[in-house]
């Protein structure tokens, strides 16, 4: 997927994805250094709150890149919090 993205003229790739259901996928295991999703940038979604969103900036990234936007309920639709 990312070697076809990339051959296709994408330079921003990132993984969006909810923190449970990561886990649930990958039994909570990192992305290993070899692996085509490092280091990709994470989109966390399933922020309950701004401030929420705010702090989710401060966990580990499960790609091993680094969190750059959160989600959150925003006046019935997604706000995004750039990390």
């Amino acid at each position: 997927m990312v070697y076809s993205l990339r051959q296709a003229g994408a330079n921003r790739l990132g993984a969006y994805a909810f923190p449970p259901q990561w886990e649930g996928i990958t039994g909570g295991t990192p992305t290993l250094a070899s692996g085509s999703l490092y280091p990709l940038s994470d989109w966390i979604l399933g922020s309950g709150s701004l401030a929420a969103a705010q702090a989710s900036c401060q966990q580990p990234a499960f790609t091993g890149g680094r969190v750059e936007i959160t989600q959150f309920p925003s006046g019935g639709f997604d706000g995004d919090y750039a990390c």
